[in-house]
């Protein structure tokens, strides 16, 4: 039984994408909380899947105030079951997709997660989740606080980046999984660097690449 921070979590090992992101946890690090330089104040976490990152931070930070995003209806519940059970206080929790449009976003089914439409796709099951706006969230942390973003949304996070980085809190850190290769990564990084971050890769899986950013 995997653990995260302070909390066991149950595995089906017939679920190919929590497969996926128990390698990414355990065996690639991809989170690994001692890259941080600093202790955070706040931690945005998007795409909270069922809270491992969340977890981490909660048992390494514990005065961090979290912040989950997580459109997927039954990974959220156990997110809020297992937040109880382990006497973890979430800061707020948001079962919604984030988008730069109020209203509703429709998301494909894809095992035990949900992924952003394809154009023009019709295949598949789809699912009409309400959107919020990252950029409002941002805008109640203050510049001065010590700050962590956790992207992984499974495509749509292009439509925050590169853009978003010029509006994050000075001492900042970003965990970012994008799925456009480096079509998109070249900018997003070179907008990084021009921020005042290092840029490291973490890894590469052909179109998806998770990175990490640091500024402080």
């Amino acid at each position: 039984m995997p653990q995260f921070g302070n909390v066991a979590i149950d595995f089906d090992l017939d679920d190919n994408f929590q497969m996926a992101i128990c390698e990414e946890f355990m065996i690639y690090k991809i989170y690994n909380l001692n890259l941080l330089k600093f202790n955070p104040d706040y931690c945005i976490d998007c795409g909270t899947y069922r809270g491992y990152f969340t977890f981490l931070m909660a048992g390494k930070f514990p005065n961090c105030k979290t912040i989950c995003i997580e459109p997927q209806p039954d990974n959220y519940r156990k997110l809020l079951n297992a937040a109880n059970e382990n006497n973890i206080e979430l800061f707020s929790s948001h079962n919604n997709a984030l988008s730069l449009k109020k209203g509703e976003v429709s998301l494909e089914l894809w095992g035990s997660n949900l992924v952003k439409k394809v154009e023009g796709e019709v295949n598949g099951q789809y699912v009409d989740i309400p959107t919020i706006d990252l950029y409002e969230i941002l805008a109640k942390i203050g510049n001065s606080d010590n700050f962590v973003l956790k992207m992984d949304i499974e495509g749509s996070e292009l439509d925050f980046f590169p853009e978003c980085i010029s509006r994050l809190p000075t001492t900042c850190t970003v965990y970012l999984e994008t799925h456009d290769g480096w079509n998109s990564l070249n900018d997003i990084k070179q907008r990084f660097v021009d921020n005042g971050f290092s840029f490291t890769v973490l890894r590469e899986r052909s179109l998806y690449i998770d990175s990490f950013a640091q500024r402080n």
